[in-house]
């Protein structure tokens, strides 16, 4: 079996997500090992309708990440933002299906 590659791991600093800034230092190292820093670009869709979502992002400053819902007819509106303070791809995690969100 090839070793796994190495993964870019977060560290605490200013640049990155309030949350992650808010948690305690040692609880904060026992889980930087299962983070990952990942270049999302502009317009970018990280999950389409029906895809299963397969982790949390926690926006860095000056980013933003948009929850579209889509509708039959290929439209989508803007129902919720998240920023540097919060994360997304949670739902999930509480039980919830996401049928038309992108």
């Amino acid at each position: 079996m090839a070793p796994l590659p190495k993964r870019r791991t977060v560290h605490q600093d200013s640049q990155q997500n309030r949350l992650l800034a808010q948690i305690p230092v040692n609880v904060y190292r026992r889980i930087a090992p299962e983070l990952e820093t990942v270049s999302v670009q502009m317009g970018q869709v990280i999950c389409e309708v029906g895809d299963a979502v397969k982790h949390l992002y926690f926006p860095s400053k000056n980013t933003m990440l948009s929850l579209l819902c889509t509708s039959g007819d290929a439209s989508a509106v803007e129902v919720g933002v998240t920023g540097w303070e919060g994360f997304t791809g949670f739902a999930p995690y509480w039980g919830l299906i996401c049928r038309h969100i992108r």
